[in-house]
């Protein structure tokens, strides 16, 4: 995928602010590649500021290369009360705050959080270079009772 590559490429350069950089040979994985697998493991504690919540959760991703189809599935555990909004955030490193990019729930949220979507060339930017997060609303912390930078998983892991 071209896409990947030249985006590799760009971060690069503004990276290291070098154009000594743009010499580096960049790999292109091709639309037929494997996909790309994220995570994230979520928490009271990383909450800005952080909560007084006994509730955790995992979020898993997978990014198709072809078409940049995007694909979820959350799980929460010990929640005050039942999630109002799913959110992925960014762009933003841990300890900041972002805003929303992708509603996890746009349906409302019911059952098991799962879904699916197109995701633009701005946002690919933001998973690659893991500066997005997801956050989970409730009624009782309408910023969020536990949310988890998303984090790229190496391939075999």
């Amino acid at each position: 995928m071209r896409r990947l590559a030249n985006l590799a490429l760009v971060v690069g350069l503004s990276a290291f602010g070098t154009a000594a950089f743009a010499a580096a040979p960049a790999v292109d994985p091709g639309d037929s590649g494997p996909p790309i697998h994220f995570a994230a493991k979520l928490s009271p504690d990383e909450e800005v500021p952080p909560v007084d919540s006994t509730a955790s959760g995992t979020a898993d991703f997978t990014l198709e290369r072809k078409g940049l189809k995007l694909s979820w599935k959350v799980d929460l555990k010990g929640l005050s009360g039942a999630a109002t909004q799913v959110y992925v955030h960014g762009p933003e490193r841990p300890g900041g705050n972002a805003p929303m990019v992708i509603d996890l729930a746009p349906k409302g949220v019911k059952g098991p959080i799962t879904g699916s979507i197109a995701i633009d060339e701005l946002q690919l930017s933001y998973f690659l270079t893991q500066r997005v997060y997801v956050n989970v609303h409730t009624a009782k912390y309408k910023d969020g009772e536990v949310r988890g930078q998303i984090e790229r998983i190496a391939p075999g892991k």
